[in-house]
């Protein structure tokens, strides 16, 4: 189709392709500017239940307003083609930017959380989960500004898709427990549970899970404790190594109440680096200006040596402390008693006892 022209859109260019169609990226010849025109293709529009999910997709969009949320443009049939334009963003989506740079570090990823966040809040509050939410569906563009894209149609894909080659092991990574069970549990918080899955991604460069196969992985959700980022990546804020553990909690009343809430605790982290003040850090670096520094009043946990329980300074000296200081001192006592008792009498006391 490149070259060719659905409504107002010139299509340029190829950008991927699923099951139900291809991704292009057009232009807009009556504004001059690009766009991302998703096609469903002839056969399958005709099947009425999948073009219904299609057009779902372009009226969820239409109903957004949200600066991280790509934005929607149009929707249509050309020549029998079945056609939804969106805005286009100029960047690469976070798959491709983890794939280039490895973990992210944690002031970064706190950015990025919040834009997430605030893009899930906004779609939870009009009454939609996305069930979708990994790296490859959200956009970053070049500015830093992050996009949320695929509602709908990758829903569906997922539900039919477990076993095809190159969508599977993407998609069962970022699970919630009650959306492998399929159970009427899924919610707002299935959501969150993905948001853990791909903040911990963005931490530490890899999944929280990994496996051969899907059925593998979505054991993995079902039955296996989620890690902490902190045992990858230690020098990490305190309060995002909780987050993280909370949101992929195996029940869904064991996470935050909602995106906004995740948001609130990203955005205090990021409030006080802005502000210069200390943030606790799960194990602070050595010279790292953002740990506690130990003070009274003030926990700081301390990376504990192997084989060794962890310690916690309160800024005093520690229980074990005391009770050395405590067993040097009744030493010194018993010492200064011998020495009394057996130390050679002087030629005062002897002269003394001489006269008596």
């Amino acid at each position: 189709m490149i070259g060719e022209k659905l409504g107002s859109f010139r299509i340029d260019a190829v950008l991927g392709s699923g099951a139900m169609g291809k991704v292009y990226r057009g232009t807009n010849e009556a504004t001059g500017k690009s766009a991302v025109v998703k096609v469903i293709s002839t056969e399958i529009a005709k099947q009425g239940k999948i073009y219904e999910r299609f057009r779902r997709e372009a009226e969820i969009l239409q109903q957004f307003r949200h600066p991280n949320i790509v934005r929607f443009l149009a929707l249509g049939r050309f020549q029998g083609t079945a056609y939804f334009a969106m805005e286009f963003v100029a960047g690469e989506n976070l798959e491709q930017l983890l794939a280039r740079r490895g973990a992210l570090p944690w002031r970064e990823v706190g950015d990025l959380g919040i834009q997430i966040c605030d893009a899930l809040h906004y779609a939870h509050e009009h009454g939609v989960v996305h069930r979708d939410l990994k790296p490859s569906n959200l956009m970053v563009s070049e500015q830093g500004r992050l996009k949320l894209t695929d509602f709908g149609i990758a829903k569906d894909l997922d539900a039919t898709a477990l076993t095809a080659p190159g969508r599977t092991l993407g998609t069962a990574a970022y699970m919630a427990p009650e959306q492998i069970r399929g159970t009427p549990e899924v919610s707002h918080k299935t959501d969150l549970y993905s948001l853990g899955i791909v903040l911990y991604q963005m931490l530490t460069g890899q999944t929280a899970f990994s496996g051969s196969s899907a059925v593998v992985l979505m054991h993995c959700h079902l039955t296996q404790v989620p890690p902490r980022p902190s045992a990858k990546v230690p020098e990490i804020p305190k309060a995002l190594d909780d987050l993280v553990a909370k949101l992929m909690a195996k029940s869904p009343a064991d996470r935050p109440w909602d995106a906004a809430a995740a948001s609130l605790v990203l955005t205090e982290i990021r409030d006080k680096v802005e502000k210069g003040e200390q943030v606790a850090m799960v194990w602070p670096a050595d010279g790292d200006k953002t740990a506690n520094p130990p003070r009274a009043g003030i926990e700081t946990e301390k990376k504990p040596k192997k084989g060794k329980t962890k310690e916690v300074s309160r800024g005093g000296p520690s229980r074990a402390t005391i009770e050395t200081m405590l067993l040097v001192l009744a030493l010194l006592a018993v010492t200064g008693g011998i020495v009394y008792l057996f130390w050679p009498p002087g030629p005062a006391y002897l002269y003394h006892q001489a006269r008596s």
